[in-house]
């Protein structure tokens, strides 16, 4: 505010100098005044915008389904989208990008967390705010617990789908941190014993992308169930699920277990700036390259 005090004391010692312009005499005392009221002002309104962009969804709580429903009746908003918050077949959510109807063409990306975190970490990571600002995705942050297999996760993504329509189209594209790929492990490991003659637990109907993030839960699988069931090289399925992984490059497991699914999987293996956590290291590296990855 320096700025203003100088120009507005220049202007009061020039009309000093020039008796033409005396009224600025009544006015010489007002000015510091007046500085600090329209300050003042302008303060209170941005404690007040601030307030209002953190509040809703703290105040939302855990209700079910109807929480957030304010945000999400208007869809025109594209620029900045609001976050809504809920909870679906007892998982609660971040969503951001416009509902069904005027978009069955976005992919959905979903995002779980690893053990030490939750869907939160997404949030104040800023991670949430880049990959909502990708008009062409529709953004779902959950809180499934990490001991959940793909049993569970089946069951949040059809009531995603087809209860609550935040995800406009199966499948998806899925990030899976560290403990979370315990829902794709266990998948893998399914599929392979069952030869698919359960097809509602397809693999492809749900999931077409697959981001792993150092996920340990997959290095004891063989490299062979690895080809056998998630190999991008596979000749006999009509629909890939193609998997890019990406690691940190100070954490030697996830190097491991990502050139692994290289090997194994034809996966697309990234390394990026970072820790085990590696997309908090490197928020706007993890979302360039998961961008490119889906081609967005």
């Amino acid at each position: 505010h320096h700025h203003h005090h100088q120009q507005a004391s220049t202007a009061v010692a020039m009309s000093l100098h020039h008796p033409m312009k005396g009224k600025t005499h009544n006015n010489r005392r007002n000015t510091p005044v007046l500085l600090a009221v329209v300050t003042g002002v302008l303060a209170l309104f941005f404690l007040l915008y601030l307030s209002t962009i953190s509040e809703p969804n703290r105040a939302s709580g855990s209700g079910s389904g109807g929480s957030g429903d304010d945000e999400k009746t208007n869809p025109e908003v594209t620029k900045t989208p609001l976050l809504s918050k809920g909870s679906s077949g007892g998982v609660e959510y971040y969503h951001c990008g416009a509902k069904e109807s005027s978009t069955n063409d976005k992919l959905s990306l979903v995002l779980l967390h690893g053990a030490r975190f939750t869907k939160e970490d997404w949030k104040t990571g800023g991670l949430l705010d880049r990959f909502c600002s990708i008009s062409s995705l529709s953004v779902l942050a959950l809180d499934l617990d990490v001991s959940s297999t793909y049993k569970e996760l089946i069951a949040v993504l059809e009531a995603l789908t087809t209860q609550d329509k935040l995800i406009p189209k199966l499948p998806v594209a899925l990030v899976t941190p560290s403990a979370s790929g315990k829902t794709m492990s266990t998948w893998i490991t399914a599929t392979a014993n069952n030869n698919n003659n359960n097809n509602d637990d397809d693999m492809t109907k749900y999931i077409r992308y697959w981001i792993p993030v150092a996920p340990g839960s997959v290095q004891s699988i063989p490299a062979e169930t690895l080809k056998s069931t998630v190999s991008t090289q596979k000749n006999n399925s009509h629909h890939q699920i193609s998997i890019l992984a990406i690691y940190g490059d100070k954490d030697r497991g996830g190097k491991t277990v990502s050139e692994l699914l290289g090997t194994a999987a034809g996966a697309k293996v990234v390394e990026i700036p970072g820790s085990h956590p590696c997309y908090l290291d490197s928020p706007d590296e993890f979302v360039q390259q998961i961008q490119t990855f889906l081609s967005l």
